[in-house]
């Protein structure tokens, strides 16, 4: 197989070494909070959603005003974001991070709508309840009784939309890609635990030879989550962990060893070639990533050519692994931008802030959610987390939107998130 010099993916080994100045060290990662590990009961006991409450109403106001309607409601949803970040990481505000269930939220929404103005709570203050309120209402997007009627309208409408939804080059990658997720047997499986990974390659029906491709795909996927609590407590298993990269760099690390002491502490490492970790991730999802990774991609190298087109496609778990693989290939130059593509369905946030923003919008991205499907919903985004690529929602409900869902409004929402091959 001919394989090109020009593409970093393909020159010599996996481990790559990458000159970094002297002095300079890894991408800053931000500090763990001790409330991450307090709230890992609280996320394991099932806070994937809120339960649907009182929607706010929309399309009341015509003409000008409706024009001002959702720039008003993106500075309002940014505000909460805000505030519950700011109490998620006050160590002082005991109650908002306790082992607070999705059950505690909405009755909690329920007693302070009952009597907004007499709400006094030295923990759970008004601001705090309002941000709430505002982030499930949000998501809502305005469910009236009129929007539940177009919704209940037979199949039929909910294809138009679908149809509407999606360009016809996202509804290909979208049915390839499922078909690929779902009827895959895992050859040669990359395993970690529970997890697992494969790559094998394909004609390219979705793009052809565009962008100077062979006509080929090399296909990376990963497995999506069993219904089996193990997997789950895994996918909620709270904290942040750095992100590796595949390729080495030339850096000073702790991992160098010493050069230099000063009385009982190193206060200069050596440099060496190793792995340099980039911003962090969510840890139930970047644990796994971080130990499948060289053998993910000496498969891609063994099994691929450098022109052909990459795509990762993910569903559920498997989505939460390969955003961060997705995110490494882009910050390690491993595969040409114009013949990359990541896909995902029902994907959970993995990467913080800071990652999100770096990869968003870098190259191909697709992210597709299924109706009321809760699991996109989490970790929530106060907690320092958020999505990348571009979002299609199927009957959510809500309006698409790059970080959507806040919360999960549906109680239903497993049976939507096990649906996805109704869509494709």
């Amino acid at each position: 197989m001919q394989v090109s010099s020009k593409n970093p993916a393909f020159q010599g080994q996996v481990a790559q070494s990458v000159v970094i100045p002297e002095g300079e060290m890894n991408e800053g990662e931000a500090r763990t909070s001790w409330k991450q590990n307090i709230l890992r009961v609280f996320v394991v006991m099932g806070v994937v959603g809120v339960a649907a409450g009182v929607g706010f109403v929309v399309g009341q106001n015509s003409g000008d005003s409706a024009d001002d309607s959702a720039p008003q409601a993106q500075t309002a949803v940014a505000e909460a974001q805000k505030t519950l970040h700011a109490a998620f990481y006050d160590d002082s505000n005991v109650a908002f991070t306790g082992n607070m269930t999705a059950d505690n939220i909405t009755e909690l929404l329920d007693m302070y709508e009952a009597d907004p103005e007499g709400w006094q709570d030295q923990f759970m203050t008004a601001d705090i309840m309002r941000a709430l309120q505002t982030l499930r209402d949000d998501d809502e997007g305005g469910n009236t009784e009129g929007s539940r009627e177009l919704l209940s309208i037979p199949s039929l409408r909910r294809e138009a939309q679908r149809e509407l939804a999606l360009s016809s080059s996202q509804r290909s990658l979208g049915n390839e890609a499922w078909r690929r997720i779902s009827t895959t047997s895992y050859p040669d499986p990359v395993l970690s635990g529970s997890d697992k990974a494969t790559v094998f390659r394909t004609s390219d029906n979705i793009y052809g030879t565009s962008g100077g491709t062979t006509g080929k795909i090399c296909w990376v996927i990963a497995e999506e989550s069993k219904v089996e609590l193990g997997d789950w407590t895994g996918n909620f298993d709270l904290g942040s962990d750095p992100i590796k990269s595949i390729k080495n760099y030339y850096i000073r690390s702790e991992r160098c060893g010493c050069q230099e002491k000063t009385l009982w502490w190193c206060s200069k490492y050596k440099q060496c070639n190793t792995y340099k970790t980039f911003q962090k991730g969510f840890d139930g999802f970047v644990k796994p990533y971080n130990k499948m990774r060289y053998a993910i991609w000496n498969r891609v190298k063994s099994k691929c050519n450098s022109n052909d087109r990459l795509v990762i496609a993910g569903y559920s778990r498997g989505a939460g692994i390969l955003n961060a693989l997705a995110y490494i290939v882009y910050k390690d130059n491993l595969w040409p931008l114009n013949k990359l593509v990541y896909v995902s369905f029902g994907s959970p946030r993995t990467l913080n802030d800071a990652a999100s923003d770096q990869v968003h919008g870098k190259f191909t991205q697709l992210r597709l959610v299924y109706k009321k499907d809760p699991v996109p919903s989490v970790p929530y985004g106060w907690m320092g987390y958020k999505h990348f690529g571009t979002m299609k929602c199927n009957s959510c409900g809500y309006g698409e939107g790059r970080d959507r869902p806040h919360f999960a409004v549906s109680l239903s929402g497993f049976v939507h998130h096990l649906s996805y091959g109704t869509w494709f």
